[in-house]
């Protein structure tokens, strides 16, 4: 998977998606968020197992569809401290 954003649009969508996973839980699959691109959109999708968030963008350049679960709050952590105009995940 490989895709390019503005970095503000991903960090709200991605800030978003964080806000619904847990920091610490028993399992650890929750405090991640999936990241699911295709051919033209990317979509971030969280749960707290009570409360679930979907959000799907098209303001992206998917270069290679896939699918990745990273860790909310580390992600969230880095696209911080980014100062770039845009991001790639890869």
């Amino acid at each position: 998977m490989k895709f390019t954003g503005k970095s503000k649009s991903v960090r709200q969508l991605l800030g978003l998606a964080a806000s619904v996973a847990p920091d610490k839980d028993l399992r650890p699959i929750i405090e991640n968020i999936a990241i699911s691109a295709t051919e033209d959109s990317v979509e971030f999708l969280a749960t707290n197992l009570a409360v679930s968030v979907r959000i799907t963008t098209t303001d992206v350049d998917v270069k290679t569809p896939g699918d990745v679960l990273i860790n909310a709050k580390k992600a969230t952590q880095i696209l911080k401290r980014m100062g770039r105009e845009s991001v790639t995940f890869q």
